[in-house]
């Protein structure tokens, strides 16, 4: 077995709560991944101006801007990569994923956090919303 010089993916994790924030970051470390962290949605527009990311996995409800408001900036703004893939990571089902299609978000990981549910939006989350073969 060969080890990968570089991750495969840089991806920004976005949650006002230090726990979850830990939790995912190491999860995307076991998956060859590096992950920067954000701690708001104005934060995460900061590091976004400075940083290009394979994708974002987002909290949905934070103080201040939240996941579907950061969502719907980052598409809007021609500064920013609009095209990157953002994942919200949610407990609340009261939305549906097409719901979540319309503000521009495109996977969803449920709460509680799963390896498996991280790994699996890393290998088919697009930004056209559609799924990949995944490898």
């Amino acid at each position: 077995m060969t080890v990968r010089e570089t991750p495969t993916q840089r991806v920004l994790v976005v949650d006002d709560d230090p726990l979850s924030r830990l939790l995912l970051t190491s999860m995307l470390t076991a998956l060859d991944c590096q992950a920067d962290e954000a701690a708001s949605g104005a934060e995460a527009l900061v590091i976004l101006e400075q940083r290009e990311f394979s994708r974002l996995l987002v909290d949905i409800h934070m103080p201040g801007v939240t996941g579907i408001e950061l969502a719907a900036t980052l598409r809007a703004s021609p500064g920013l990569n609009r095209e990157i893939p953002i994942v919200a990571v949610s407990g609340d089902l009261s939305r549906t994923l097409t719901q979540y299609h319309q503000v521009g978000i495109d996977g969803l990981i449920e709460k509680p956090i799963s390896f498996h549910s991280v790994r699996v939006s890393l290998e088919t989350v697009r930004h056209d919303g559609g799924q990949s073969a995944g490898p």
